[in-house]
């Protein structure tokens, strides 16, 4: 985090930018400084190593007429006092070896050596070409030079050679570090000078970050950001002032708003306790309606007057339908405020369904529905009564909306049998695409095809979604318009071993 936060440190980044071209300029002139000494260096060694061998070769013309061994000796031990001589031979015209000398130091033998031999002619020949000229290659040219009288041979060692190319590195080394140095220092000064105002405007956007909006930047007459400066304090003054406004209007709208959640919620527990408080006195006299309907059912027989049977037939319709009403509204209602309690255990749920088909079987037979279960030995982990009144719900609205056909309830395990799909299938009217939307909602109804609406209030569907939403159960929905529908309830599925587990903590709860 820490080389992260150097990494974009703007001093750093100013730094690099004085320093990369100082660093490149010194490299490129320590290398062509160490280059060009180095070539230097390596002549000079080679210079003197040809200017002694000539020497030699001059000097000891002579003693090589005249075969004097004794001189040739000496001068071969003359030449060894020059720095850096290793060893030094004379040879004769057919390169036979006559003197052959080496320094004793051992050291200096043991180091990288250069070996160079000439040829010893008659002063006929120039010095200059002996040093220039390299050494005779053909007949004509040897004939017209003279055959040489000898050769001398000298072995020079690199040790003074290397020891100065060495500290020539050095040197050039420490003269980088030094420039690479002082190019540094200039570049935190310079990165320091250029970023310090930048780093307090930097520090001024994080304080308004933060929220502390009476954050400013002091002003400098010589200052080369002052107008940049004086921008951003008249937009730290605007966006004060935006915010101060900003907040009246929040809390005026949330003054607002909570008002109005109160009211609704006043509006809303007034509603429950309305319909909780008039349940019961409406239940009374609905009873009794019910009672005394049947009881005239009971006393019109075959024998009464058709009109009159028509009569008890239309007054049964009309209370069994003021008593769904009734029903739908008190469980909306008691949804809606939040009074429904959910008892959630595991269980298995095709005892459940085999119940809602058996209540719902007689419905079915009078409208010549064909009503069957398609079940499985499965356990799942819900509320009993609510999933009870969900797929009551369903089936009695798809066999509401169906003419002709079947009903199937049937249950399939998905998502790797963590989900159990019940499935309500009709062959009924089916459901317009624009409608699927829609038949959630409050008292909305289904059309035919013929654009008749059938029997019902609209809240079936809308106290399924809920009572769906509050066990936390997904209810979806698909149908093709004259063909059916079918809606499907995902509930949790759980395994015969946990069950026996929830059912056994269970007890010992209760």
């Amino acid at each position: 985090m820490k080389l992260q936060a150097l990494r974009s440190d703007i001093r750093y980044l100013m730094s690099w930018v004085v320093l990369i071209p100082v660093l490149f300029t010194g490299l490129i002139f320590t290398a062509g400084h160490v280059y060009f000494n180095t070539q230097s260096l390596h002549a000079m060694h080679q210079e003197k190593l040809v200017q002694s061998a000539t020497q030699l070769a001059s000097a000891v013309e002579f003693a090589l007429f005249t075969d004097n061994r004794p001189l040739m000796e000496s001068l071969a031990l003359g030449v060894l006092q020059e720095e850096d001589m290793v060893s030094a031979k004379i040879l004769n015209g057919q390169g036979d070896l006559l003197v052959a000398r080496t320094t004793p130091l051992v050291t200096q033998a043991q180091d990288p050596t250069d070996t160079l031999r000439l040829p010893v002619r008659s002063g006929l020949v120039p010095l200059d070409d002996l040093v220039s000229m390299p050494q005779p290659s053909g007949m004509p040219e040897a004939a017209r030079r003279g055959a040489p009288q000898g050769f001398v041979e000298l072995q020079m060692s690199r040790q003074t050679l290397n020891r100065q190319l060495a500290n020539m590195v050095l040197a050039s080394t420490l003269l980088l570090l030094l420039g690479c140095g002082l190019g540094l220092a200039v570049a935190f000064w310079l990165a320091r000078k250029i970023s310090l105002p930048i780093r307090r405007i930097s520090h001024m956007v994080d304080q308004i970050g933060q929220g502390d909006l009476g954050a400013r930047l002091n002003l400098d007459d010589h200052d080369v950001l002052g107008k940049l400066k004086r921008g951003l304090n008249q937009m730290a003054d605007n966006v004060e002032q935006a915010q101060t406004h900003l907040e009246q209007q929040i809390e005026l709208a949330t003054q607002e708003l909570r008002a109005q959640k109160e009211n609704a919620e006043s509006a809303t527990q007034a509603k429950s306790r309305f319909l909780e408080s008039a349940s019961h006195d409406l239940r009374q006299p609905l009873y009794a309606l019910s009672m005394f309907v049947a009881r005239l059912d009971q006393l019109t027989g075959p024998s009464h007057e058709p009109e009159m049977i028509q009569l008890v037939s239309y007054l049964k319709q009309s209370a069994a339908a003021l008593q769904a009403l009734l029903d739908s509204l008190l469980d909306l209602s008691r949804l809606e405020g939040g009074l429904v309690q959910t008892h959630v255990q595991a269980f298995a749920v095709q005892p459940l369904l085999q119940q809602v088909v058996n209540t719902l079987k007689p419905l079915a037979d009078e409208k010549g529905l064909e009503l069957s279960l398609k079940g499985a030995a499965i356990w799942v982990e819900s509320d009993p009564a609510l999933l009870t009144r969900i797929v009551l719900n369903l089936v009695g609205n798809a066999l509401r909306y169906t003419e002709q056909g079947r009903v199937l309830v049937a249950c399939r395990s998905a998502q790797g049998g963590r989900v159990l799909r019940v499935e309500v299938w009709d062959s009924g009217v089916g459901i317009a695409p624009e409608y699927l939307s829609q038949i959630f909602g409050e008292y909305f109804q289904v059309h035919t095809a013929q654009g008749a609406r059938l029997e019902g209030v609209g809240l079936g569907l809308t106290i399924v979604q809920r009572t769906a939403q509050l066990l936390g159960h997904k209810l979806s929905v698909r149908s093709v318009l004259g063909k059916g529908s079918c809606f499907a309830l995902e509930l949790p599925q759980v395994q015969t071993a946990q069950a026996g587990q929830l059912t056994s903590s269970q007890d010992r709860q209760t």
